[in-house]
């Protein structure tokens, strides 16, 4: 509902198909075409996001994934990372994992390639050596990035590895000097040994500070993703609650999860005898609700909003009519929300609209009697007499009253004996 308040439209979300729990892309900076292709697809479909999301969901710290293709690439072929970081309902910090995984509401994610990450920490530093980055989190091995120096495998000089804790992932890091043959010329001393030491150092201090930093980012993007949805939630509820027209959030069955004071004085029943009941049974039961799609009286436009007029059983047994709007929503994750629906009574309405229509009816079928009572009468034009004289006779001759006579018309007056009169009343036209 807020996507597509917010001007975006519908969202789809991909691949299609229904799961339990879904983690759509909402939002992605910059909005380039390849990012606006990512928009909609459900991260937590793929395995290897999920388990990224679901544990920094649970541990309520930044977490990285294992290689993933990013979406925006489409068909080519770079390892991508993804980094994610929780955000938790009104900017909450649960102590437990299950109270995380009731308030959470989302994630803020940083993807990047891993390529570009490595080259942009590594900058113009030892171009003649060779550096890998491998991830063995949980005993496996994958290479993440690696230095192209040259075509072949050559045996170096030097070799050193540091394995790094990074986000929940652990990786191994490689530095190969050049070979020996190249190696040794240069080292009329050790500098080179202690140069390769403070390059390793660097590196892997260059690679922390560029996961901190884009840690921090992350950071502000929740901040502030927390503050729109506290406001945002604030907004909902304060709607909700001062509202003049009965309103309630349905869950997947249909029941009450949530109202508001003028659905409870709708009903005649409290917030707390409502809650759990399903919606349907407060009316009639030859006029039931029926989400969008099924065959019950209404009608649902394309975005699956439908509207009904129904009989409310009122608490007391007192009908009343309401005008029913349903509209599919989405609650917050790990929430079993999937209906808004409105309720206005209209019985008053209603029943105004019913007297108009019958005072109408006296009125046309008054209306239809006195129209009886004048004729107007087209004379023949190849009469010989005169116009007024041959209205005069046809008056004489039906027994009525001439009214007027323009031209070659004339107009009637018999009095009706279907309309209830005392003698001597002056004809219609003359009251």
């Amino acid at each position: 509902m807020e996507w597509r308040e917010s001007g975006y439209g519908l969202l789809e979300v991909k691949p299609h198909g229904h799961r339990e729990y879904y983690g759509p892309i909402l939002y992605l900076e910059p909005r380039t075409s390849a990012n606006l292709s990512a928009i909609g697809y459900d991260m937590y479909s793929e395995p290897a996001r999920r388990e990224a999301m679901q544990a920094a969901r649970d541990s309520g710290d930044a977490r990285l994934s294992a290689i993933v293709h990013l979406v925006q690439d489409e068909a080519e072929s770079f390892n991508g990372l993804l980094l994610y970081l929780p955000v938790y309902r009104s900017g909450d910090q649960p102590q437990t994992p299950a109270a995380r995984r009731m308030s959470l509401q989302g994630w803020v994610y940083v993807p990047f390639r891993m390529k570009t990450f490595a080259q942009e920490a590594l900058a113009s530093a030892h171009r003649d050596a060779r550096f890998r980055v491998f991830d063995v989190t949980g005993g496996g091995e994958e290479l993440l990035y690696t230095t192209i120096i040259g075509e072949g495998e050559q045996t170096p000089a030097f070799r050193h590895s540091q394995l790094v804790e990074q986000y929940g992932r652990q990786w191994r890091m490689e530095f190969d000097s050049p070979p020996l043959d190249k190696a040794v010329p240069g080292l009329a001393r050790l500098d080179n040994t202690l140069a390769l030491g403070l390059f390793a150092a660097l590196l892997m201090y260059g690679i922390a500070w560029m996961l901190a930093r884009t840690e921090a980012r992350a950071q502000k993007i929740a901040l502030r993703m927390t503050e729109d949805f506290s406001r945002s939630e604030q907004r909902f509820r304060s709607a909700m609650q001062y509202s003049a027209i009965g309103k309630a959030l349905l869950d997947s069955g249909g029941r009450i999860t949530m109202t508001n004071p003028a659905l409870e004085a709708v009903v005649g029943r409290t917030a707390e005898s409502l809650a759990g009941v399903r919606f349907d049974s407060l009316f009639e039961q030859d006029e039931q609700l029926v989400p969008p799609g099924s065959h019950a009286a209404g009608t649902t436009d394309e975005e699956g909003v439908h509207r009904a007029t129904r009989r409310l059983t009122r608490e007391g047994g007192i009908p009343r009519h309401v005008q029913l709007t349903y509209a599919p929503v989405r609650g917050n994750v790990g929430e079993d929300i999937h209906g808004l629906v409105q309720v206005e009574d209209v019985t008053e309405r209603l029943r105004a609209e019913a007297r108009v229509h019958a005072l109408n009816r006296t009125l046309e079928a008054r209306v239809a009697l006195r129209t009886r009572e004048l004729v107007k009468v087209a004379l023949n034009r190849t009469v010989d007499v005169s116009a007024k004289a041959a209205a005069a006779d046809l008056a004489t001759a039906v027994g009525a009253e001439v009214i007027q006579t323009i031209g070659k018309t004339t107009t009637l007056y018999r009095r009706n004996p279907e309309i209830e009169g005392k003698k001597g009343d002056a004809p219609p036209w003359r009251r």
